[in-house]
C-alpha cells in the first residue's frame, strides 16, 4: 500500500506542478488563477475593478462592476486535466454578492501496487465554492474610493476512494486615490485547511497578493504591477500591459518573475468587448506555456462573461 501512495504521490505532484507553477501544499489550484483576461496578464490583475472575475481577485473589487454578470472560463490542457471556472454576480443596495465555483481534475491516473503491467485507473477531482461579498466603504472628491470584500470558501476533494472537506477565508481592499490609478491588498486563504476521511488534516498555505494599476489615454492602455508572496515560497513579481482599440478590441501580455527559481513566464492574450442592446459581450483568450525539463506544452483559456 505504501508503493500505492507514493506512486500515486509522484503522478499527482507533476499534473499538479505543470498546472499552477507554483509549489506543493493543500488544495493548489486555489492558486492557478481564473479568467482568460487575468491570465494573460500573468495575473497582474489585483488592482482591476472592471471584470467580473475580479471576484476570486479582489472581492473588494467586485463592488465596482455595478451589473449583474455571468462568467465562464474554460482550459485546454494535457493529460486529461481539466479546470475550469463559473460565477454569477449581482449588486444590491446592500452591497455585492457573487457565487463561484473552481472545478480541476485528472482523469486516467494509473496506479500500480508493484511493477508489473496490472494497475488501476484512479480520478483526483478538486472543487472550491465561494461566496463573494463586497462595499465600496468610502466615496470622496474626483472618483476616490475605498472599498472592502470577503469570500468564504468551502473546498472538496475526491481521490479514489478517499475524500476532504475544508473551509478557507479571502479578506481585500482595494483604494482609488485618482482616476488614473488603483491600489490592490488581498490575503487569500487566511485560516485555511483541508480535512481528509483519513483524519489527516493539511493546512492550505496563506497567499498574500499587492497590485498597482495605471490608466493612460482614456483607460485605453492600462499597466499593471502586482507581488505575491505564497507561504514557503519566495517572492514572484507580476506585470501586465492591456492595450484597447476603438474600446471594443484588446491586445495583453504579462511577464512574472520567481525570485527564488529565478523563473521568468510570459503570457499572451486578445480580447473582444461589444454592446447588443443592453447585453455586453466579453470573450478573452489567453496563452500560457508549461514546461517540465526540456517538455514544452502550451496551455489555452477562454473566458465568456455578460453583463446585464
Amino acid at each position: 500500500m505504501k508503493k500505492f501512495y507514493l506512486i500515486y504521490f509522484i503522478l499527482f505532484s507533476f499534473n499538479i506542478f505543470s498546472i499552477t507553477g507554483v509549489a506543493g501544499g493543500a488544495a493548489p489550484f486555489l492558486r492557478s488563477g481564473v479568467g482568460g483576461r487575468a491570465l494573460s496578464l500573468s495575473g497582474a490583475f489585483i488592482a482591476y475593478t472592471d471584470d467580473s472575475t475580479v471576484s476570486y481577485w479582489n472581492p473588494a473589487a467586485s463592488s465596482y462592476i455595478g451589473k449583474i454578470a455571468v462568467s465562464s472560463m474554460f482550459s485546454w490542457l494535457t493529460e486529461d486535466r481539466k479546470y475550469n471556472f463559473f460565477n454569477v454576480l449581482f449588486p444590491s443596495d446592500f452591497g455585492t454578492f457573487a457565487v463561484n465555483f473552481i472545478n480541476f481534475s485528472i482523469g486516467g491516473i494509473e496506479v500500480r501496487e508493484k511493477d508489473t503491467q496490472e494497475h488501476t485507473i484512479i480520478e483526483d477531482v478538486e472543487n472550491a465554492y465561494f461566496l463573494t461579498y463586497s462595499r465600496e466603504l468610502i466615496r470622496g472628491l474626483q472618483g476616490t474610493s475605498v472599498s472592502a470584500g470577503f469570500n468564504i470558501k468551502i473546498i472538496q476533494t475526491s481521490l479514489d476512494k478517499y475524500s476532504s472537506l475544508g473551509f478557507s477565508l479571502d479578506i481585500a481592499v482595494i483604494l482609488i486615490p485618482f482616476k488614473f490609478m488603483n491600489f490592490g491588498l488581498t490575503f487569500q486563504d487566511l485560516t485555511g485547511s483541508l480535512k481528509w476521511s483519513t483524519g489527516t488534516i493539511e493546512k492550505i498555505p496563506f497567499d498574500m497578493k499587492l497590485g498597482i494599476m495605471f490608466k493612460i489615454l482614456d483607460d485605453l492602455l492600462k499597466i499593471s504591477f502586482d507581488t505575491e508572496k505564497v507561504e514557503y515560497e519566495g517572492l514572484i513579481l507580476k506585470s501586465g500591459i492591456e492595450l484597447g482599440f476603438f474600446k471594443m478590441l484588446f491586445g495583453r501580455t504579462g511577464i512574472s518573475y520567481d525570485i527564488k527559481s529565478y523563473e521568468f513566464n510570459f503570457t499572451f492574450g486578445a480580447g473582444v468587448k461589444y454592446k447588443f442592446y443592453n447585453i455586453i459581450f466579453q470573450i478573452d483568450y489567453a496563452f500560457a506555456k508549461e514546461e517540465f525539463f526540456t517538455i514544452f506544452e502550451p496551455q489555452h483559456k477562454l473566458s465568456i462573461n455578460l453583463y446585464f
